[in-house]
């Protein structure tokens, strides 16, 4: 009876390294999609996962193709490529958008979206039969958000907040009892949504209505309020 021999894994620094490079891009491809750029971010990654032995050795199986440590080092030069162009595309793309602050009906383009703020209100108390008191003031902002997309997008309360003059940051209030509130919804392309968003604010200072560009990004826009 013959014994099989289990066969030994041999493990060099060629394949250490294509393993930390390999997944060291991917994850680099990945923030390259965050940041909006999909297409770039999408090759970079599928570029990456050639680089790993793991998919080195389904590729060689399913369509008897080896690649080599050449075309290895050629996918490397080809990630760091669109990985120039992904940030200098990003760079070009904050460079335009210098100006970060508005005033009130001012229509403001940001992201998917353009924004009008018309007016503020400010009060101690919402609702009529079963009035609400603010710990502060409820500082009520009526605007317009603009779906300036090709696509369906949908508006999420974290898109604002109050910022005031200390750098405070205020969320949203509890809309119960405002009347004509904005709806948080998904906006059709070409179409919008008014109404009112209150915050319960501390009552003294400056006030800015802070807009962010989208769910995880740190691009704000400001409309000063006061």
């Amino acid at each position: 009876m013959v014994t099989k021999r289990k066969e030994i894994k041999k493990i060099t620094l060629s394949w250490i390294l294509s393993w930390i490079f390999g997944v060291l891009f991917i994850l680099l491809g990945l923030g390259v999609i965050i940041v909006g750029s999909y297409v770039r971010g999408i090759f970079i990654m599928l570029f990456s996962a050639m680089i790993i032995p793991y998919f080195n050795k389904i590729i060689s199986k399913k369509l008897h193709f080896k690649i080599s440590g050449g075309i290895k080092f050629a996918l490397v030069i080809v990630i760091l490529i669109l990985f120039g162009f992904a940030i200098s595309g990003t760079a070009d793309q904050g460079s335009t958008t210098q100006k970060t602050e508005y005033f009130l009906n001012e229509r403001i383009v940001h992201g998917d979206f353009a924004y009008t703020v018309h007016s503020i209100e400010n009060v101690s108390e919402l609702g009529r039969f079963f009035p609400r008191e603010s710990k502060g003031v409820f500082l009520i902002v009526e605007l317009t958000v603009e779906n300036i997309a090709k696509e369906s997008e949908y508006v999420y309360s974290d898109r604002f907040n109050i910022v005031d003059d200390q750098g405070r940051v205020f969320d949203k209030a509890s809309s119960a009892g405002l009347k004509d509130d904005f709806k948080f919804s998904k906006i059709q392309p070409g179409l919008s949504e008014s109404g009112k968003i209150a915050f319960d604010v501390v009552d003294e200072g400056e006030y800015k209505l802070r807009i962010r560009k989208g769910i995880f990004s740190s691009d704000y826009v400001y409309v000063k309020l006061n």
